[in-house]
């Protein structure tokens, strides 16, 4: 019987060095050698794993994405359902979501600017973007069940979601 691939554990090995990187020396100073060497692989096998940088930074935002979807969604899920809006609006706009990150910051805006030029990065954002309006959605909806009713309803809490979200920029 074959050894079993270690494609999933080196790609994770590979991807938190590059947030390390990242963080550390920002987007334009990352490099796919400092992020080998801060894995502890070669080049040649980051390369083989997760192919050039732009693959690198593709799959960085998908993952940062997607990382941040599930995050979001546990901390608000874990709440009392009574609490919920509350606790998104002071996750929203308290001190710990709007205080100052830098480094953080920065790193996130430079993945931002990578779904500029990507598809599928692009795709990724898009898609997080619009589970956290849903998730906003539904937590207001059912915040305040007497709202009026039906399609409109829908299309008033969806427009609060998105303005909640669009205050944050």
């Amino acid at each position: 019987m074959g050894r079993p691939s270690v494609a999933e554990e080196r790609r994770k090995q590979i991807l938190d060095a590059f947030r390390r990187c990242l963080l550390r020396d920002g987007l334009e100073r990352t490099s796919l050698d400092s992020v080998a060497k801060e894995a502890g692989i070669a080049r040649t096998a980051l390369r083989h794993f997760v192919g050039n940088r732009d693959a690198l930074l593709r799959e960085a935002v998908v993952e940062f994405a997607e990382a941040y979807r599930r995050d979001f969604e546990d901390r608000v899920r874990a709440l009392p359902a009574d609490r919920r809006v509350d606790a998104l609006l002071g996750f929203l706009f308290g001190a710990t979501f709007t205080r100052d990150h830098d480094a953080e910051d920065h790193a996130i805006e430079a993945l931002f600017a990578v779904a500029r030029h990507d598809e599928d990065a692009r795709a990724a954002l898009r898609a997080l973007y619009e589970d956290f309006v849903r998730l906003v959605t539904a937590e207001l909806r059912r915040a305040f069940p007497g709202a009026p009713a039906g399609a409109r309803r829908a299309r008033d809490a969806r427009k609060a979601a998105e303005r909640l979200v669009a205050s944050l920029g």
